[in-house]
């Protein structure tokens, strides 16, 4: 087993937040491993997803954790009760490509997932009912970087930035439904 994606820890650092490349969450207590006490009853661990974990992050004020996987679900996870409180399959949307990256915006109510062919998916999730829904698709074009995995996304204010073999485009996702590519560097 690895470790996947990232590490998270929640604002107070009271917990480790761990995904893995065979989808199991752990969430781990600060003094665990800063006291270097062995894993036992305080470490919490569930096999969420049917493959690797995609993308994990903090939505609703650090309450909720959004976790994607190589199955093509989200979940959404509530830290105070352990479950899955919202989520689904995003197959419909992925025209036979397999989810590659996943951010939450800054906002914390719109989630970004890259593809495997070259896309970006943008849903907004209701935080009454956790149910995500669609919002728009970024195509990265029929040129050079048509059908390339999207590997990497960040933000900044009103643009999404979008990692996908050597370049970086960035496409302002400002209230609009139509976002726009405003810039491209190579690395």
């Amino acid at each position: 087993m690895c470790i996947r994606d990232r590490l998270l820890t929640d604002k107070e650092s009271k917990v480790f937040i761990v995904g893995t490349d065979d989808g199991e969450l752990q969430i781990i207590p600060r003094e665990v491993v800063l006291d270097k006490k062995p894993l036992g009853e305080s470490h919490y661990r569930n096999k969420l997803l049917g493959g690797r974990m995609v993308g994990l992050a903090w939505m609703v004020e650090g309450k909720v954790l959004a976790i994607s996987g190589a199955d093509n679900f989200l979940r959404l996870f509530d830290m105070s009760s352990l479950k899955v409180v919202g989520g689904g399959s995003l197959n419909k949307r992925l025209e036979g490509s397999t989810l590659s990256t996943m951010e939450v915006d800054q906002t914390g109510s719109r989630i970004f997932f890259g593809t495997s062919k070259g896309t970006v998916m943008c849903y907004r999730v209701n935080t009454e009912n956790f149910q995500p829904a669609f919002l728009y698709t970024i195509s990265l074009g029929s040129g050079v970087l048509a059908g390339t995995p999207v590997t990497a996304l960040s933000f900044s204010h009103e643009n999404v930035f979008v990692g996908c073999g050597s370049q970086v485009l960035v496409y302002n996702v400002a209230g609009t439904k139509d976002p726009k590519n405003v810039y491209f560097f190579g690395i």
